[in-house]
Parts: structure tokens; C-alpha cells; sequence
């Protein structure tokens, strides 16, 4: 280095001496070199890992959309998503005092009741499905520059983990390499929801840089909620490192890493899992079981069993191949390479992360295949035991995972705490769709019999995936009850029932029903069963005055209308001051607008 310093120095005071008799252009020339050698120095210096910085992280302006579709959407839309990023109010939970609406949906314990309680008490959720829908990255409306800087600004800085997830998550479905600094940084959160909210924000941007972060934090993190979600993320996003710790953590002192490790296990597992978990059936079976526990691992069997069935299938036609050439006098070589065999069942792209989306896992198990009688024989056991189907208090003191559960705030993982707060929701995903005759009876029974809206609930839903025209005199009878939590649950059976005399019964709720909630709820039942009188009711109902059901119909038209109700849905846009409403308002006139860009286009 000092040779070449010495000659460059030597080239400069014989060729060059000329510059310096200008002593303006030799500072000049001295100035460049230091910058120079200054900028190499600072790139030896970005080559370390990355840690968090005080500075402020300014990155590349958000290239400005193209789309003709971006182009046509109408402004005032993009501008009421970003005053609503500003509300703040938006992670906070409603008042269930101030709406009898808000009170009934409080008792809903069923999926889509679950789903819709979380919806319309957290007004952030509303507004994610706005920010986070998939179709939105098509026509380019988050992509705006301006709703771009606002998301970022949130996601950093917004004092509320509630926000801060909400727009993590929204970012994420950019798809864009330079907010990964963004996700780094949220992970030195003490939050537990925003750590929670990044890794799930990870799994949605799906990059590869991905992996090694979601690496890193199923070791470091000291939640160990949070380090099974990385480890099962990173299974779904195909490294093994991810399956083989979920395996490990069956074995962990507390039940609910157990119980969330088998649902993924039940998600990414292969027909060898099968066994696992059966055996793990077995060890569960103590002085005092944990009824969750055992009904997710039975979930998850369920769910790997047809790969089971598929392995001994193929291994019988590769045997009895065998015995054929045997029998025609053909000699195998030892060396001779295996017939390859067909994969067992065609890899999945896409995987069932909403914790309250019933997978009813044995309508997948051909009727001439038996479930394993270990998990009817828990199952039956459990429903005929339980009479009250919430987690205990003993049961969230003996789990530290489950106080961090707590602390979620992303619409999935309130999702995820609801799984494990009702256990009806895990037997109705367990039984769903039975043709065992002992359990069907079972369920019959409680469905009648049942000494709470939770149980009597559980079952209507469970004996509704059986498909049998004998239990609509079921669903008629909870029609008919006074708790309304029965009656929601009816029509919830009825749409998953699905036959065409549940329509004209629906119609019925639709005029009759006491609750204004009911009534539009069963309205997109009828919808979505392929009848258009489900829509003429929605569209009555954007009149309504109580506010819940108003946003619903709203939601609904957005859903499964058509683009000839974007004008409609248009027409009140400013004319609710409620929030929740503005929110579902803003979602539905996307996908509406999306539909009829798509309309125009054929």
C-alpha cells in the first residue's frame, strides 16, 4: 500500500505539478481523494450486521402507480383510509353498553360469531381488511405515495401496538424489499403484539429474506408464544428447520405450545406426523387432562390421515407389482432402480392460517375409511363430560404462553385467542361432518338439549357439515328459541347445510326475526346460497339506523355484489359519521370498484 501510495504521489509531483500552481482547483483534487477514501471506509463499515440505529430511516420515494384502474379510483376513498389511520380510537374496543346490537353479538360463540364480535367491537380490524386485502395490490390503492408514508410513519412510530400491527401488516402485502427495516426494527419491541404482528407480517411479505429473520427470532424471542408462530411460519414457508422444532415442542411442559404446535404440525405434517401425533393422544391422557390439548391433536390427525391412506395405498400397488413380475418369471436386479412413486398428495400453495375457519378436516377421509377409534373414543369422552366449555383460570395459570396470548392485537391472533378460549370451536372443527352413529347422536342431543346457547350452538354447527336432511327440524327449532345466539347459530347450520329449502325459511328470518342483526346476517346467507333476494334486503338495509347492521350490509354487498352496486354504495359515502361504518364502506367500494374495472375490461 505504501509503494503504491509513494508512486502515486511521484506521478502527481512530476505530470501533474502544474495543478498545484492553482491552489483552487488542488483543493479541489485533495478534497476528492478524502471523500473518496472516506466513502470506501464507510462501505467496510455498513458490511456488519444490522442493529437498531437512532437515525432516521428515509427510504426510495414509492414508485407512482401506472394502473388505469389506480388512475379511476375516487380520491375522497384513499383519503378516508388515511384519516382513519389517524383515529384514535382505532385500536380501542367499543362500548357494548352504548348498542343493544353490540350485546347480542357478545354472546355469538360460533365462527362466523367470533368473527363478526371481533369485527365490529375493534375498529382496526375493519380498517386492516381495507389496508390487507389481497385484490388491493391489483389495483394499486395502497400503493398511493401519500398512504404509503402515512402506513410507514405508523408503523414505526404510532404509539398504539393495535395501529402499529394494523399497518405492519399492511406493508407487508407491498411486497416491497426496503420495509424490511421496518420489520427488523419492530422486533425490538417490548410489545408482545407487535413482535407477534411482525412475524406474521413476515409470512404475508414472503420474500426470501424472510426466512433467516423468522430463523432468528424462533431462537432469540423470549415469548414462547411467539417463537412457536416463527418456527410453524417457517414451515409453511417450506424450511424444515421450522417443522422439525415443532415436533420437539409436543413435548413442552405447557399445553398451549403443545396444543399451537399440533395445529401446525396438523397444517405442514407429512403421513409420518400421523403416528406422532396419535402417540401423543396417548401421553396426553393423565390424571387431568387438557381437553384442548387433546382436541387438536386429534384436529391435526384428522387432517394428515388422508396422506396415510394415500402411503398405503401406493405401498400395496407397489407390492402387489412385485408379486406379478414374480409370478411371470421376472428376476429384479438388486441394482435396479425403484419405480418412481407418485406424490402422495399434490404439495399445497396456500394453508388455512384464520384460526376460526372450520377446516372440517374428515369430509376430506373417504366414507369406506375409518377414523382411528383413540380420537372418536376422546372426542365422544369430552363432549359427553364437559358441561362448560370455556378455558378455566386453572388452566390460564399453568400456561405463560397463554397470559402472552393476552396480548395480541392483529386480527389473527384474536382470532387465535378465541380458538382456545371456547373449546366448542375446536370440537365443532373435530366432529364436523361425523358419520360415526354414536357421535352423531351425541351431538343431537346437545343440540337439543344443551344447557347453554355455547353448547347448543357447537352442536347445530358440527351436525350442519353432516349434510343430512333429517336435522333441519333442528335448525328450525333453534329458529324458534329466544336467545338470540341460538338463533344466529341456526342460520349459520343453514347456509353450511346448504340445501335449496333452507332459502325459503332464511327469507322468513329476514321479515321476522326480532334482531335487525339476524335479519341482515341471514340475508347474506341467502346471498351467497345464489338467490338475489339476499341483495334486495341488503340494499333496504343500508338504511337502517342501528349502525351494526348497516355496516354488514355493507360488508355484504361489497363481498358478493356486483359492479353495478358501486354507484349505490357511493351514494352514502359521507353520510355516516360512525366509523365502523366509514371503514366498511371504504373496503366494500374497493372491491366493488375492482369488480367493475374487471367488467369493463372483458
Amino acid at each position: 500500500m505504501k509503494k503504491k501510495w509513494l508512486s502515486f504521489s511521484s506521478n502527481l509531483s512530476s505530470k501533474n505539478l502544474r495543478l498545484f500552481s492553482q491552489p483552487i482547483e488542488c483543493l479541489g483534487l485533495i478534497g476528492f481523494i478524502l471523500f473518496f477514501a472516506s466513502f470506501s471506509f464507510a462501505e467496510t463499515v455498513e458490511k456488519e450486521s444490522w442493529k437498531p440505529q437512532i437515525f432516521i430511516y428515509q427510504p426510495p420515494a414509492p414508485t407512482i402507480s401506472t394502473s388505469p384502474v389506480f388512475k379511476s379510483v375516487d380520491p375522497q376513498i384513499i383519503q378516508k383510509i388515511i384519516d382513519l389511520l389517524e383515529e384514535p380510537n382505532l385500536g380501542k374496543l367499543e362500548d357494548l353498553e352504548e348498542n343493544p346490537t353490540l350485546k347480542e353479538i357478545n354472546s355469538f360463540v360460533t365462527p362466523q360469531g367470533f368473527e363478526l364480535k371481533n369485527r365490529y367491537t375493534r375498529l382496526g380490524v375493519v380498517l386492516s381488511e381495507s389496508l390487507g386485502w389481497e385484490e388491493v395490490k391489483h389495483i394499486r390503492v395502497i400503493s398511493e405515495q401519500n398512504l404509503k408514508q402515512r402506513l410507514t410513519t405508523v408503523a414505526r412510530w404510532d404509539h398504539s401496538p393495535n395501529v402499529r400491527s394494523i399497518a405492519l401488516i399492511a406493508l407487508a402485502s407491498l411486497k416491497d424489499k426496503n420495509d424490511l427495516v421496518y420489520f427488523k426494527e419492530a422486533l425490538w419491541s417490548r410489545n408482545i403484539g407487535i413482535r407477534f404482528a411482525t412475524v406474521e407480517a413476515l409470512v404475508k411479505w414472503n420474500l426470501p429474506e424472510s426466512i433467516e429473520v423468522l430463523q432468528e427470532i424462533s431462537n432469540r424471542d423470549e415469548s414462547k408464544l411467539i417463537r412457536v408462530f416463527a418456527q410453524g411460519s417457517l414451515a409453511l414457508l417450506g424450511d424444515p428447520r421450522g417443522k422439525e422444532s415443532l415436533r420437539k415442542n409436543l413435548e413442552d411442559r405447557d399445553w398451549l405450545i403443545r396444543t399451537f404446535s399440533a395445529k401446525f404440525i396438523g397444517e405442514v405434517g407429512t403421513e409420518e406426523d400421523y403416528e406422532l401425533l396419535l402417540d401423543q393422544l396417548n401421553r396426553e391422557q393423565t390424571a387431568t387432562p387438557n381437553e384442548f390439548v387433546i382436541t387438536e391433536i386429534s384436529i391435526a390427525a384428522l387432517k394428515l390421515f388422508p396422506q396415510k391412506i394415500e402411503k398405503e395405498k401406493l405401498e400395496r400397488e407397489r407390492k402387489a407389482l412385485e408379486k406379478k413380475k414374480k409370478k411371470a418369471g421376472v428376476i429384479l436386479k438388486q441394482n435396479e432402480p425403484e419405480v418412481k412413486k407418485e406424490p402422495l398428495l399434490k404439495k399445497r400453495t396456500y394453508f388455512e392460517l384464520d384460526p376460526l375457519i372450520v377446516t372440517a378436516p374428515r369430509l376430506r377421509i373417504p366414507q369406506t375409511e375409518l377414523v382411528d377409534s383413540r380420537i372418536n373414543f376422546q372426542l365422544l369422552k369430552i363432549v359427553q363430560e364437559k358441561e362448560d366449555f370455556r378455558v378455566t383460570q386453572e388452566m390460564i395459570d399453568q400456561s405463560t404462553a397463554y397470559r402472552d396470548l393476552n396480548e395480541l392485537v392483529t386480527p389473527n391472533g384474536i382470532r387465535l385467542k378465541a380458538r382456545y378460549t371456547v373449546l366448542g370451536f375446536l370440537l365443532t372443527e373435530g366432529l364436523a361432518g361425523t358419520k360415526d352413529f354414536q357421535l352423531k347422536n351425541e351431538l343431537t342431543r346437545i343440540a337439543r338439549e344443551g344447557k347453554n346457547p355455547d353448547v347448543r350452538s357447537f352442536g347445530l354447527i358440527a351436525l350442519a357439515y353432516s349434510k343430512d336432511r333429517s336435522h333441519l327440524g333442528l335448525f328450525q327449532n333453534a329458529l324458534r328459541s329466544e336467545h338470540v345466539a341460538d338463533r344466529f347459530a341456526a342460520v349459520e347450520a343453514m347456509e353450511i347445510w346448504g340445501y335449496e329449502e333452507a332459502i325459503s325459511i332464511l327469507v322468513g328470518v329476514t321479515k321476522l326475526d326480532t334482531s335487525p342483526f339476524v335479519r341482515v346476517f341471514a340475508a347474506g346467507a341467502i346471498l351467497r346460497m345464489g338467490d338475489l333476494l339476499g341483495k334486495d334486503f341488503l340494499i333496504r338495509s343500508l338504511d337502517e339506523e342501528d349502525w351494526v347492521s348497516k355496516a354488514m350490509a355493507m360488508r355484504y354487498l361489497g363481498e358478493l355484489g356486483g359492479a353495478q352496486e358501486y354507484p349505490k354504495l357511493l351514494s352514502y359515502f359521507g353520510s355516516d359519521q360512525k366509523k365502523f361504518v366509514q371503514a366498511e364502506m371504504c373496503s366494500s367500494l374497493l372491491r366493488l370498484h375492482s369488480k367493475r374495472f374487471k367488467e369493463e375490461g372483458e
